[in-house]
């Protein structure tokens, strides 16, 4: 995953969150090892959705468009 990648949700989220598996967001910074748990480390996704709204999410929530 890179920077200018077109990403979108794994799963579909709860409907008050507004945030669902067909929307469509681009990747605009990656944050290294910024969660850790334990021994485990995963990047923060920085993310410009195109409904308008920049949230971060960790890397395991979304996936790569095709």
């Amino acid at each position: 995953m890179k920077v200018g990648d077109l990403v979108r949700p794994k799963s579909q989220w709860d409907e008050n969150f507004k945030k669902k598996k067909h929307d469509i967001g681009l990747l605009i910074d990656i944050e290294k090892d910024f969660y850790r748990h334990n021994d485990y480390f995963q990047d923060r996704l920085t993310i410009w959705w195109f409904h308008g709204e920049t949230t971060q999410e960790p890397l395991g929530y979304v996936e790569v468009m095709k």
